[in-house]
């Protein structure tokens, strides 16, 4: 029997092409090593986006660790790359 209840806390599966901004993903950074509390902001104009595996060479988390964040606005959203 399929987990209807506990499926939307599941990270995403790894078919659906995902990016980051790299803007925010940067400043997320700059944050975390000066200390303060990052909170989102506007989009870029035009953003420059990063891939899973880009975005977890430059961040020492886990992709679950990521996903976690995500879902409590702790880290930037991912955007979806394709319709």
């Amino acid at each position: 029997m399929p987990d209807t209840l506990g499926s939307s806390r599941r990270p995403p599966s790894s078919t659906t092409a995902v990016g980051w901004i790299e803007q925010e993903v940067d400043e997320w950074l700059h944050c975390q090593i000066r200390g303060k509390a990052w909170m989102p902001g506007e989009p870029p104009i035009h953003p420059v986006l990063i891939r899973k595996a880009e975005l977890l060479r430059r961040v020492p988390l886990s992709y679950v660790t990521i996903w976690k964040m995500e879902q409590q606005s702790r880290f930037p959203k991912r955007v979806q790359l394709t319709a």
